[in-house]
């Protein structure tokens, strides 16, 4: 025989039901009142509020350069320039004190600017992707690096595949005075850029030239090797691919010194 219990089977685990339902009810009631309310009457929201001034504007988009904090140093400020989506407001990176992408970059210590589009209407229908990045975004790179005396640039990811640039591109960004940033990340296979041809790498490498490459990993993420380990690979893989050892060090160690102003410390080393 099979003892059965005399107790009646629980159903679905969940909450148990409120003593008092009809003040759960009226609960429920005002909130959906009161979200009514904020839909039909939305309160008078302020955002965009870190104090800056128009660097450059051109019809309707401007850059703004955001003012020091007072609690910042003055020196060694290094300059940013946020270049914000084309269909988002600017003021998501501003939205209020204490909740503010700006502000933490400022309370950081950088000279942060940003582009501000505007709102387009129908006389911007006709412009094309090549107008922003070589109108807008060069015309504010320029502004922004004569106003933050930039002397030396580093363009990174060009050749990542969701902005890519080709090999002539890359060497026309070289001429123009930038280094380019060849990374390990968008220049080998993986499950996450798998149309890379490793072949382009050397590509780069010829027609930009090693004095305007400066190598790096993006690695460090969780998916990803350590970025000591990934840099040890990826000079292992372009040795094997028949780089010069010195162009390497070149690409690895001069540049990045330059760039970084630390090039008399390096030459002693």
């Amino acid at each position: 025989m099979v003892a059965r219990s005399a107790t009646t089977p629980s159903g679905p685990a969940g909450p148990p039901p409120p003593a008092d339902v009809a003040g759960g009810v009226a609960a429920f009631a005002n909130k959906l009142r009161k979200a009514w309310e904020l839909a039909l009457f939305p309160p008078e929201v302020k955002f965009g509020q870190t104090p800056s001034d128009v660097l450059y504007h051109d019809g309707r988009m401007r850059v703004l350069h955001y003012r020091k904090p007072p609690t910042v140093a003055a020196r060694d400020r290094p300059p940013i320039l946020c270049v914000y989506a084309l269909i988002n407001k600017p003021y998501v990176m501003d939205l209020q004190p204490g909740r503010s992408v700006v502000e933490t970059l400022l309370a950081r210590g950088l000279d942060v600017y940003l582009i501000d589009w505007g709102t387009p209407n129908v006389l911007d229908q006709d412009l094309r992707i090549h107008d922003y990045v070589n109108g807008y975004v060069d015309a504010a790179v320029r502004a922004t690096q004569r106003e933050a005396g930039v002397e030396r640039i580093l363009v990174t990811h060009p050749q990542y595949s969701v902005n890519r640039a080709s090999p002539e591109q890359q060497a026309e960004m070289a001429r123009l005075g930038g280094y380019i940033g060849l990374f390990m990340y968008a220049a080998v296979p993986h499950f996450n850029n798998p149309d890379i041809d490793r072949e382009e790498v050397l590509e780069i490498i010829r027609k930009v030239g090693p004095e305007k490459l400066v190598l790096s990993t993006d690695y460090g993420s969780m998916l990803n090797v350590p970025p000591v380990e990934g840099m040890k690979l990826y000079i292992r893989l372009l040795l094997a691919l028949g780089v010069d050892r010195e162009d390497i060090e070149t690409m690895v160690k001069h540049n990045p010194a330059w760039l970084l102003g630390l090039d008399k410390d390096v030459e002693e080393i």
